[in-house]
């Protein structure tokens, strides 16, 4: 799924790179060198964790130059800092709505790329927010004892004998 995901954003960046839009060239101007730049650190993180990236259709170059010259992780996680403290100094002053969405966006898969390469160094994160900074989204978990009154009534549901989990396995497994 993550792959999915990484894949799906880069294709969209690399993609809205190319849009015209009228009146959009100073935007692009300023957000063309980091989406760039995110790409060619895609494909370095890539060359680091095998399936980082999982398709890509840029130019062959950009992908033999990360395998040439592989950054240290430490290297290409102050990269990915500093791409995003540059998309936070872009002016966003004329951007138009799909120039704003893709600011975001590229700075979502900046964090996403931080945090992926924390991980890969050996950090630990809990699970909201290492949901939070590879899918930018932070899970509000409930008490498991929440989930009681469900657990009862698929235990009364579910004919056979055995514990619960075993009668949805044989369950889903006839289905």
């Amino acid at each position: 799924m993550r792959l999915l995901l990484a894949t799906l954003m880069m294709i969209c960046t690399t993609a809205q790179a190319a849009l015209v839009v009228p009146g959009s060239d100073a935007a692009r101007a300023r957000l063309d060198p980091v989406a760039e730049a995110y790409v060619h650190l895609s494909l370095e993180i890539g060359e680091r964790e095998a399936g980082y990236v999982d398709a890509y259709y840029g130019p062959d170059a950009w992908a033999e130059q990360a395998k040439r010259a592989p950054r240290p992780l430490a290297e290409l996680r102050q990269a990915a800092e500093a791409l995003l403290e540059q998309l936070r100094r872009v002016d966003e002053t004329g951007l138009q709505p799909l120039e704003l969405r893709r600011k975001r966006l590229l700075s979502a898969q900046l964090v996403s790329a931080r945090t992926r390469m924390a991980m890969i160094a050996g950090e630990s994160l809990d699970f909201e927010s290492e949901a939070e900074g590879l899918y930018a989204l932070r899970p509000q978990l409930k008490p498991l004892a929440s989930y009681d009154p469900v657990i009862d009534r698929l235990d009364a549901a579910l004919p056979g004998e055995g514990p619960l989990w075993q009668r949805v396995d044989r369950l889903t497994a006839a289905t």
